[in-house]
């Protein structure tokens, strides 16, 4: 009875092991959603902190893809993949923050996760042999719900912003402004001073579109640049499944399948 037992002892420890490997990816990406949540404005500043935030987002975002690439195609039965993202869920709002918005992206990931186990379920069991191409050819789907996520903080923090603080010319604007015009240093915080106010003037009418019009630029920005980087997660999965399968943490296994024909 021992015996019998011990493989689906190491199964189930196996199993808590990839969820919580989810778990935790989605918990820095709920905080990385937060930071980025607290950026507004400054997302324009070429500086080292931001960065720093947009590398932690791209790895964030792969270390997703990865672990729930795992789950998807590890996880049996489908219930446990439901338990997986329904705790990822959780984690990722606890790590973001409290709103509306946060809440309806979290329940789209929760729904999106598991129409990815599923697409990857099915393209699995269409295959013959075991392939990773079936992560690959549903990982659109979750790259595109992790963007939403991190376009809605971005879009509640420069709404916020805007509200508390206003509309202020970005500094890259103005510095495009000060080599066109190229003002005597004399006359450079009097020009940079008229300069920000025209643009304010300019801006005022439209302001309340300006989170909305922010918030989709900095999503296509992302989506180019998932575009060009996109394929290295789901290379980094393919090498992690291969090294596993070499420690034998998980095995290939053949299955015979009966097959329905029809025939005169």
């Amino acid at each position: 009875m021992k015996e019998s037992s011990r493989p689906n002892t190491g199964k189930i420890v196996k199993v808590i092991i990839f969820i919580a490997l989810l778990v935790a990816s989605s918990y820095f990406f709920g905080t990385v959603c937060h930071r980025v949540s607290g950026i507004g404005d400054a997302i324009f500043a070429f500086n080292a902190e931001n960065l720093r935030l947009f590398i932690e987002l791209f790895v964030s975002i792969g270390i997703m893809v990865i672990t729930a690439g795992l789950v998807a195609v590890l996880l049996r039965p489908f219930w446990t993949c439901v338990v997986a993202f329904a705790l990822s869920s959780l984690t990722m709002f606890l790590a973001w923050q409290f709103s509306t918005a946060s809440t309806v992206a979290v329940v789209l990931y929760f729904l999106v996760g598991l129409l990815f186990c599923r697409g990857v379920s099915k393209g699995l069991e269409e295959r013959i042999k075991f392939s990773p191409q079936a992560i690959s050819e549903n990982k659109t789907i979750l790259f595109l719900i992790l963007l939403v996520a991190i376009t809605t903080s971005f879009y509640l923090g420069y709404s916020k912003q805007l509200d508390q603080k206003g509309f202020s010319t970005p500094s890259f604007v103005t510095e495009i402004g000060v080599r066109i015009q190229n003002p005597e240093p004399s006359a450079k915080a009097e020009f940079i001073a008229e300069f920000d106010k025209q643009v304010k003037d300019l801006v005022e009418p439209y302001e309340r579109f300006i989170p909305i019009a922010m918030s989709f630029s900095f999503f296509v920005a992302l989506e180019f640049v998932e575009f060009i980087l996109g394929w290295i997660p789901i290379l980094l999965l393919r090498l992690i499944l291969y090294i596993l399968i070499h420690l034998k943490v998980i095995t290939v296994r053949t299955e015979m399948r009966e097959v329905q024909r029809l025939t005169i």
